[in-house]
C-alpha cells in the first residue's frame, strides 16, 4: 500500500512539475495569490464576470518526497491504478503499457487506435 501511495504521489508531483516547467510560476507570491499575473494571451480575452481572477497558488509547509518508480517511458501522459497493484500508463505518442508495482515497464499494448499527439493532444487513460 505504501508503494502505491508513493507512486501516486510521485505521479502527481511529476504532472504538477510539468505544468509549471516553463518557469512562469511565481515563487515569491503569497499563499492564495494568482500564480500567473501576465496579461491574458487571447486577443480580446476578458473576465467572464467582475472580479474573476486566475486560479490561486497553493502553499504548504508539508514536506514532499518523490521516488522514481519506473523509467524509460516517453512522455507519460496518464495513469490508472489497476486492482492488482499494477499501473496502466499511457505515453503521449500513443502507447499504453502496464507498469508493475515493482517498476517493470511492459511492452506496448497492441490494437490501440491512432492518436493525434500534437500540442496538448495525447493519449489519456
Amino acid at each position: 500500500m505504501r508503494l502505491i501511495v508513493s507512486a501516486a504521489s510521485a505521479s502527481l508531483l511529476v504532472l504538477a512539475a510539468a505544468c509549471g516547467a516553463n518557469g512562469e510560476a511565481r515563487q515569491d507570491a503569497p499563499a492564495g495569490a494568482p500564480l500567473e499575473t501576465r496579461p491574458a494571451n487571447g486577443v480580446g480575452q476578458e473576465p467572464a464576470f467582475a472580479g474573476q481572477t486566475r486560479a490561486p497558488g497553493v502553499r504548504t509547509e508539508q514536506a514532499l518526497a518523490h521516488t522514481v518508480v519506473a523509467s524509460g517511458l516517453e512522455h507519460p501522459w496518464g495513469l490508472a491504478l489497476l486492482p492488482d497493484g499494477n499501473w496502466l500508463v499511457t505515453e503521449k505518442p500513443g502507447r499504453m503499457r502496464i507498469v508493475t508495482a515493482q517498476g517493470r515497464v511492459g511492452p506496448p499494448i497492441q490494437g490501440l487506435p491512432p492518436v493525434d499527439a500534437r500540442g496538448q493532444g495525447g493519449f489519456w487513460t
